[in-house]
């Protein structure tokens, strides 16, 4: 309760209520009332702003300051701002805040944890390699201010900025002039021959970023990019597919050659007929084994659901797998997608980059709940009506130790379609696609799109042939989306 975490402050801090009562000009008798919980204010009332303004008058000194951090959960460097939201969430914690101050404090906290975070890499990296802001000033041309507000994590810079292209070509050269390319590559775990490779600077863009766990400006890059890249002309897939389909890139790989999308494609021979297997690349086997079926005996639905991990997508196995899809759309299956969007953004915006070619066939439905996917234990169903499922469950943490199991038995089929047909029930389409974008005003020019980006929904829509756009309406990617465009505006 407000009224128990005032007391915890106060008592903590040694602070007494008359003291705070003068200070943010109410009487002790009426903030008495807020300590006892019989009264309690509003977040963003003027009796809370001024409670905060009193309690950090009282914590000017480094040892009371380094104490309240430690209360509220917030790093001792961090800036004032940022400890005050991180004061407020903690004194509503057992409260439901308003979604819109949720997210703005939230925000301000996850963008200032980014930023020193990517001082934090940045740092160290200069003094691996053993340059000074200076230095690198006058070998980038950035102004050293810049530099260090970006060594202090004051500032990021975003993905695309040529200021973070420039750096991390400089930071590859030095250090390959110094020799400290070995612990350069110790230091990043990004293999040595990859920093010496074209893509290296990409690759320390992307490190030095997190993007790997965290950043979510760079997953929106990451779609966005998929969505206004050049969609070369393909033959019709079906004869109400669209006339264009890109080759569809794994997360964390390139985008394929023409010849895995030829029709005349040579797929992966048939995996053994195994009943269960364990861990990916079992899953691989069966994976292979499922679409094959389904393309040789010209099946016309396939039902997805997974809320495991998706590396085994990617990696040598991205190829086939993207082939065998192609191939089952180009035999007119269906594919409904029940889409797990407990992931984390950066992952969620990949798995969407990576099935979005494939949703240009007008052939591919997509569905998100609102359902929780649980912390405990993952679920995969991949389901032919009637003719067989992959069913694996395991726990989070032991994933490589998941067994899968592959059904033949029509009634277990059937029951496990009724489950994921329940959950479709109450699901709502993550991503839709038209072919006749119109313009409106207040759209974002982006490229060859151009966006229009609210609280309820995003949609990006293409200037260029193919003019198609894409409606994206859940929460999370319209809180992602609005705020990448934010920042490029700021």
């Amino acid at each position: 309760m407000l009224s128990e975490k005032i007391s915890t402050l106060f008592d903590t801090l040694d602070v007494s209520s008359t003291d705070v009562a003068r200070s943010i000009g109410c009487s002790p008798s009426n903030f008495s009332r807020v300590r006892r919980g019989t009264r309690v204010p509003k977040p963003t009332s003027p009796t809370m702003k001024k409670l905060i303004s009193a309690i950090f008058g009282i914590v000017q000194d480094d040892e009371k300051r380094s104490v309240l951090c430690h209360l509220c959960g917030a790093t001792e460097n961090c800036s004032d701002d940022l400890l005050k939201d991180r004061l407020l969430l903690w004194l509503y914690d057992d409260i439901v805040l308003p979604q819109k101050i949720l997210a703005k404090r939230k925000s301000s906290i996850e963008q200032e944890t980014a930023f020193a975070a990517f001082g934090e890499r940045f740092n160290a990296v200069l003094d691996l390699i053993d340059i000074s802001n200076g230095e690198l000033s006058d070998k980038t041309g950035i102004d050293v201010s810049y530099v260090s507000r970006l060594r202090r994590g004051e500032r990021m810079p975003r993905y695309h900025s040529k200021y973070l292209a420039s750096i991390c070509y400089t930071l590859i050269d030095e250090a390959k002039q110094k020799d400290l390319l070995p612990f350069l590559s110790q230091h990043t775990q990004i293999p040595e021959a990859v920093l010496e490779d074209t893509d290296g600077i990409k690759v320390l863009q992307q490190w030095l970023l997190m993007f790997s766990s965290k950043n979510e400006e760079l997953a929106v890059d990451h779609l966005l990019s998929v969505l206004i890249s050049d969609i070369p002309e393909r033959p019709p897939i079906a004869s109400k597919a669209a006339d264009f389909v890109e080759p569809a890139s794994a997360p964390g790989n390139s985008a394929l050659s023409e010849e895995d999308y030829s029709i005349q494609m040579t797929l992966p021979a048939p995996a053994l007929e195994e009943p269960e297997t364990r861990g990916t690349e079992g899953l691989c086997r069966l994976v292979t084994r499922f679409l094959s079926e389904a393309i040789q005996n010209k099946e016309t639905d396939l039902l997805l659901y997974s809320d495991q991990g998706t590396d085994w997508m990617g990696g040598d196995y991205a190829k086939s797998l993207v082939g065998l899809l192609t191939k089952c759309i180009q035999n007119g299956v269906r594919i409904t997608i029940l889409h797990n969007i407990d992931r984390p953004i950066p992952e969620l915006f990949e798995a969407i980059g990576f099935w979005m070619p494939l949703y240009l066939s007008g052939q591919v439905r997509s569905f998100y709940s609102d359902r929780t996917a649980g912390e405990r234990f993952s679920h995969t169903f991949f389901i032919r009506p009637g003719q067989a499922c992959i069913e694996g469950f395991c726990s989070r943490t032991e994933e490589a130790r998941c067994h899968y199991r592959y059904h033949k038995d029509k009634a277990t089929i059937a029951d496990y379609k009724a489950m994921l047909d329940g959950i479709l029930k109450e699901a709502r389409p993550l991503v839709a696609i038209d072919t006749d974008p119109s313009l409106a005003t207040g759209d974002i020019p982006f490229e060859n799109t151009f966006v229009s980006v609210d609280a309820k929904q995003v949609v990006v829509k293409r200037t260029e042939d193919p003019k198609l756009s894409f409606t994206f309406t859940h929460p999370l990617m319209c809180h992602a989306f609005y705020r990448y465009f934010q920042n490029i505006e700021g």
